[in-house]
């Protein structure tokens, strides 16, 4: 018999290397030599390491076959004689590999099924293997090679270093007409993926290199029918390697190139909503412009693009993206609906309900275009043209809970509160563990001023996603409103805006009555401020080490826990007051008054959920403010249109550009005969500084104003100024203006 050199790769694994020898020298089959090529210092990876042993052994005419072997591939004594019985009984054979074993005797690779790196071994249990068959691609732990193909294909690819150029053989090998075979009755036991696996960054860069090239050498479109197929689990390395493959695709559309196959089309469609749905958007965008390239003309191309680029919350994008693919095809319903669905988040509303309607007109059964259409008229036409959109969603469809919720939420945005609870009822029957229709209806409930019942549905905004970012947890207890707090420490913390923290502080004044000693987990912002309310209360800011407690609690869950309704609300004459040496200041900086002074506040935060109704337009409130009074201007972010409109009346003081902290703000609201200002932290912080506040307040405004009033009970000081019907603030302005009058009248 002739020999059979056998070449190992090894790189710093004695022990495994002495194991792997120990198995070759019990072979049957014999003569062999070994050839160990030593990474372990001199590291030039897998591939170059197997070209060594090729060059050297695989030319002679003395050598038939060569194996190549991992360093913790432990042979069975009988492997090799198989291995040559396989490639006698077959003389196409060019590769022939064993079964591979875990140390159970579970196959852990007997053949593919896909294509690496992306496939999935074959691993059928071990007796089903009975006869030798062909295979589609070789596993480099184990792989006996006919030399003679060594001499007609040469070595392995040098442009895959580490990786899949044991593939990359078997392919080759199979292109030039050779069989890639599994000899059944052959063993080795090999840990799958040791001689792979590796923590180190360069490495890792490597094998994704090598996948990529792999991929553009051989499979085309494939990449992305082995990341389509079903139940296969993405991973990180599945990422990377696509990215590296997916950053060289050439984008540009070929005019005399063939139009992809329906099944190449659908695997990067599959591929690519795949990668959306796991929020890898860049490679989602890569897939569907890869099939416009390929196919100019595709619908779902443009379509896709548009909804990733929705998901990017990139609207003008998606609204041209959408375009484009309803321009290909008029009639689908879902096209128009999506492209209405861009255009309103691209705040082109009447844009938006046109195509609500034209998608409408192509399918009069379109629930879910009658919900958004419904949500859309309620901004745009009112409250009737909303809830007749939204009753025909639910005479299509009674059992969709965010159908109700979304009727229930027109309803409470007009006031409807009964109306709303009794649709948020019907949301929760439907999805009882669903927390949005709790939470809204805490909201409805708080509103009508029904504060027992309302409290307890307001602790479900733990678990709506868009409202529980501050929420925090401890290895301490919650306080539960029930242990004293006598002599204990607790630590209450700050959850949402500004003026909710300054709304709900006044609550550690109470617990501190109680004998709690009290630390506070605020905005930086407001930490000067509350500190007026004790010199007893400790504070800790993001980023500051907590200090010792016995338990802890959200802010907004105290008046729940302490069963706070509309006529026991604490301290609502006044529990702040402004720092004396920044009042000083600013009162110098004012000067004497020689007429009265108004504290004035048109905007709040842009991104708050209901701002472009809270908040004024500062060229619609101008017009509404008499003479006679020095308007002091308490907003900070002025924009240059509305510092424009404010050089033109010197009569308003900025002094936005010298407003550092809210104890520059409350200084300024002690010094001022009157705040004016819509629903925003510097309304709250007058009102709880006990100086007069006037609140102008939008239709539906937040139900901490509750409904129809024009008082509030949790501040003594503050008057509302409602709207009289939705989005017009004319009522308001009317009220305003002659309430400054009488004030220029009567003070002297």
């Amino acid at each position: 018999m002739k020999t059979i050199p056998i070449l190992i790769p090894h790189f710093r694994a004695e022990e495994k290397l002495k194991k792997c020898i120990s198995h070759i020298e019990a072979q049957n089959y014999q003569p062999v030599e070994i050839f160990v090529r030593d990474n372990s210092e001199d590291n030039v990876l897998f591939t170059a390491a197997i070209n060594e042993g090729l060059y050297k052994y695989a030319f002679r005419d003395d050598v038939d076959y060569v194996l190549v072997l991992n360093q913790d591939a432990y042979l069975g004594a009988d492997t090799l004689e198989k291995l040559v019985q396989c490639m006698q009984a077959n003389p196409d054979c060019g590769i022939a590999c064993p079964i591979q074993l875990n140390d159970d005797n579970s196959v852990n690779w007997g053949g593919s099924r896909q294509v690496f790196p992306f496939g999935v071994h074959q691993c059928d249990p071990l007796s089903s293997y009975q006869e030798d068959f062909e295979t589609f691609w070789s596993n480099g732990a184990a792989m006996l090679i006919r030399t003679k193909l060594v001499r007609e294909i040469g070595v392995f690819d040098k442009n895959m270093r580490f990786i899949c150029s044991d593939s990359d053989y078997a392919f080759t090998a199979r292109a030039r007409g050779w069989k890639v075979m599994v000899a059944a009755q052959a063993r080795v036991r090999h840990a799958t993926g040791e001689s792979g696996a590796s923590h180190n960054e360069f490495i890792n860069q490597i094998k994704c290199e090598d996948a990529a090239y792999f991929y553009k050498k051989w499979l085309s479109h494939d990449i992305f029918k082995d990341l389509a197929f079903e139940g296969k689990v993405i991973t990180e390395t599945d990422i990377a390697i696509a990215r590296r493959y997916m950053s060289g695709l050439a984008l540009t559309p070929d005019p005399s190139a063939p139009r992809p196959s329906p099944e190449t089309s659908d695997a990067i469609i599959k591929t690519g909503n795949r990668f959306l749905e796991t929020g890898f958007t860049d490679l989602a965008k890569y897939s569907f412009e890869y099939l416009l390239s390929l196919d100019p003309n595709s619908v779902e191309g443009y379509a896709n693009l548009g909804r990733t680029s929705f998901a990017l919350k990139q609207y003008a994008s998606a609204v041209d993206y959408f375009t484009k693919a309803a321009a290909l095809d008029e009639s689908s319903a879902v096209l128009y609906f999506d492209l209405a669905n861009s255009h309103q988040f691209n705040q082109n509303p009447e844009r938006a309900l046109n195509y609500y309607q034209k998608a409408l007109s192509l399918n009069p059964n379109f629930s879910e275009a009658y919900v958004n259409q419904g949500v859309l008229l309620n901004d745009l036409q009112g409250y009737q043209p909303a809830i007749a959109s939204l009753d025909a969603a639910l005479s299509l469809e009674k059992n969709r809970a965010d159908y109700w919720l979304n009727r229930g939420s027109v309803h409470q945005s007009n006031n409807k509160t009964e109306a709303a609870i009794a649709d948020y009822d019907q949301a929760i029957a439907l999805e009882p563990s669903n927390p949005q229709a709790y939470w809204n209806k805490a909201v409805s409930l708080l509103l009508e001023g029904q504060f027992s019942q309302g409290w307890v549905f307001f602790e479900s905004r733990k678990l709506v996603p868009a409202l529980n970012v501050g929420v925090r947890t401890f290895p301490q207890p919650e306080w539960d409103g029930k242990a004293s707090l006598n002599g204990k420490t607790i630590f209450l913390y700050s959850e949402q805006g500004l003026g909710d923290t300054v709304q709900f502080a006044r609550f550690a004044k109470t617990l501190a009555g109680q004998g709690a000693k009290v630390v506070l987990g605020v905005q930086p912002e407001l930490v000067d401020v509350l500190s007026s309310m004790s010199t007893d209360f400790g504070f800790v800011v993001d980023g500051d080490a907590l200090p010792f407690f016995d338990y802890h609690c959200a802010l907004l869950s105290l008046p729940g826990l302490l069963g706070v309704d509309a006529s026991n609300i604490p301290f609502s004459d006044q529990y702040l007051s402004c720092q004396p040496a920044a009042l000083a200041a600013w009162k110098k900086r004012l000067g004497p008054a020689t007429q009265p002074r108004v504290g004035l506040v048109w905007k709040g935060n842009a991104t708050q959920g209901n701002d472009k109704n809270r908040s004024i337009a500062l060229a619609d409130l101008l017009p509404h403010l008499p003479t006679g009074i020095a308007y002091v201007c308490l907003q900070k972010d002025i924009t240059q249109a509305e510092a424009n409109l404010l050089s033109q009346r010197p009569d308003i003081l900025r002094f936005d550009h010298e407003i550092h902290s809210f104890s520059d703000t409350a200084a300024l609201c002690e010094s001022v005969d009157i705040v004016v200002g819509v629903c925003t932290s510097v309304a709250h912080l007058s009102a709880a500084l006990g100086k007069e506040t006037w609140v102008l307040l939008c239709f539906n405004a937040d139900w901490r104003w509750l409904l129809n009033r024009t008082d509030s009970p949790w501040y003594q000081k503050a008057s509302l100024i409602r709207q009289a019907k939705a989005r017009d603030w004319s009522s308001v302005f009317d009220q305003l203006n002659a309430g400054l009058v009488s004030l220029v009248q009567t003070k002297p």
